[in-house]
């Protein structure tokens, strides 16, 4: 959910899907103290859902996989430049209490206009990534490997963040002066190259 503020009828977009059905209903109030619309699409196999800002569009995507996108919905709503973001749980019932398990959860910023986050990973050197979530320091192991590894790490608009070199099977780097969010490190090892995603919190 994205809202305006926390008052009961404040401007919002909301998405939301049941385990019981293949309905996802898509919600929102263009117009503060207006009834909410609702939007509701037959969605199958929804693992992943997005809500994307720019400026005062709003559009909603859902995934199976977590790396391709399909757009929803697309809507204008006038909101003010810091908004609050989260994520939600409810009951159909009133009488009934609703529990949700929610995971990779992610609030980023820095998408590029108009831009879909679709990163396709390709590992055919079977690299690992550990820990991953991250808060402090990465390991960055390669089975195998002897050679000279070349990386990048970039933010999910394209800003290098990091560009450096090891050689061997393993390396480990210093992630604590990164922001929290989601990162690319593409690897480049003999001529192979080899796209990961790290999260740090």
């Amino acid at each position: 959910m994205m809202r305006e503020n926390t008052t009961p009828g404040a401007k919002t977009i909301l998405f939301k899907t049941r385990l019981y059905n293949p309905n996802v209903i898509i919600g929102y109030r263009t117009t503060t103290n207006k009834s909410m619309r609702n939007l509701s699409q037959v969605a199958q196999l929804i693992r992943w859902m997005k809500i994307q800002r720019n400026g005062s569009n709003f559009k909603v995507f859902t995934s199976y996989n977590g790396t391709t996108w399909q757009q929803r919905y697309s809507g204008t709503i006038y909101m003010g430049d810091c908004i609050l973001a989260g994520i939600f749980t409810e009951s159909v019932l009133a009488s009934r209490t609703s529990v949700a398990w929610f995971d990779d959860v992610e609030v980023a910023s820095g998408l590029k206009t108009g831009e879909v986050f679709t990163l396709t990973e390709s590992d055919p050197l079977n690299v690992e990534i550990y820990p991953n979530p991250a808060g402090d320091l990465v390991t960055i192991l390669i089975p195998g490997n002897e050679g000279k590894v070349n990386f990048t790490i970039t933010e999910i608009d394209g800003r290098l963040i990091e560009q450096s070199s090891f050689t061997g099977d393993e390396t480990t780097l210093d992630v604590r002066h990164f922001k929290p969010g989601l990162y690319v490190i593409r690897l480049e090892i003999g001529g192979a190259m080899v796209t990961k995603r790290i999260v740090v919190m």
